[in-house]
């Protein structure tokens, strides 16, 4: 539970990013983004707003791996190393 409270500014700030990135998102859809030759107003907005959500999703795998911890790896079934003693 420690590094749940040293991570909760990343965990803020993502999701503060996410909301930035959800109205660039639903603005960009309502003006009409055009097609890539022909760009509409809402065109830079909706990119934007995807770019937004790629990276709050980076950040939430950086915080997820924070709270399992780096190099967690399963033990082996009892089978598995009954076969390695071998």
């Amino acid at each position: 539970m420690a590094v749940w409270t040293k991570n909760k500014k990343d965990a803020l700030g993502g999701l503060i990013i996410a909301a930035f990135g959800v109205v660039g998102l639903a603005e960009g859809l309502r003006l009409g983004s055009g097609t890539l030759r022909n760009m509409g107003p809402g065109y830079v907005p909706t990119a934007l707003g995807f770019i937004l959500m790629a990276l709050v999703a980076l950040a939430c795998l950086g915080v997820l791996h924070a709270l399992h911890g780096p190099g967690e790896v399963a033990s082996p079934s009892p089978a598995e190393t009954r076969l390695t003693q071998r």
